[in-house]
């Protein structure tokens, strides 16, 4: 590792452990939307576990790995439908929140970053990422993080992507504050099937579609601004602090008005879904 990426790396493992110390009592947000508040992150849990439940549910009895666990909440899930889970993220202070369930739910911790991966070739019979690989923002690194997940796979064994992936191609984007790369399916599939590993099939999660537009209109203002890194610090004040307050009450209401649209039509609204459910097949 070259002193450039192990300075990236340690500014990496800063930011999430700093988000998980100022968000961290709300062990719901700090893992859907950090900066939101109220019933958004709920809807977006609620989509994300109607999506996922029945995959998780088909994995009772196998053993699986949760690359970017957070705070565990899809492993004690997935421990809860009979899959032997184990997690690994970067962030101590993420495990350190994650533990707090494996008490109840009983899954391993480990620490350790997804492209290094401590574990014998062939040994899963499911990878499983929530948002987590939309935020290894190097491509080289990315790259080394599927051929990690190519190795620890066993032979058709599948890999879960839940990720921003949008259904058209579009040029890569990145936000600055909130470090999030914006890539197609096309992209996800290109990336995996140079690892000989093939996309099954892809389902939406959650359009939300009054709350995207909004997340898009304010991730275009603070683009660059340092806006979240003041949230981290707690340095909100005056205007920020009152736009703060707007985006959350618009979010929220959004969220509520597409809520039915969204539950009803999810399968049609397919494309507009800006995260999706990818799933792979080690061949």
């Amino acid at each position: 590792m070259t002193h450039r990426s192990h300075r990236g790396e340690l500014a990496r493992k800063r930011f999430w452990d700093q988000t998980a110390d100022r968000f961290g009592r709300d062990r719901l947000a700090v893992v859907t939307g950090p900066t939101a508040r109220g019933i958004s992150n709920m809807i977006v849990d609620f989509f994300q576990n109607r999506a996922l439940s029945p995959l998780l549910a088909a994995l009772s009895g196998k053993l699986v790995l949760e690359v970017g666990c957070g705070t565990g909440r899809w492993l004690a899930r997935g421990r809860r439908k009979g899959a032997r889970m184990i997690g690994i993220d970067i962030s101590a202070n993420m495990l350190r929140l994650a533990r707090a369930h494996s008490l109840r739910a009983k899954f391993d911790l480990i620490s350790a970053h997804a492209s290094f991966l401590p574990f014998k070739s062939d040994t899963f019979d499911c990878i499983l990422s929530v948002t987590t690989l939309q935020h290894v923002l190097d491509p080289k690194r990315l790259t080394e993080v599927a051929s990690e997940i190519r190795r620890t796979l066993r032979p058709d064994g599948l890999l879960i992507l839940l990720e921003t992936a949008t259904s058209l191609h579009v040029d890569e984007k990145v936000t600055e504050d909130y470090p999030t790369a914006f890539r197609s399916v096309h992209d996800w599939q290109r990336l995996f099937r140079n690892q000989k590993v093939s996309l099954v099939t892809t389902r939406p999660v959650n359009p939300s579609l009054g709350a995207e537009f909004i997340k898009t209109i304010a991730k275009d203002k603070v683009k660059g601004s340092g806006y979240y890194a003041r949230q981290l610090e707690g340095q909100l004040e005056g205007i920020d602090r009152l736009l703060k307050v707007a985006w959350d009450v618009s979010r929220n209401l959004l969220s509520i008005i597409s809520f039915p649209i969204d539950f009803m039509f999810m399968n049609k609204l397919c494309r507009f879904s800006v995260h999706k459910i990818m799933i792979f097949r080690n061949d």
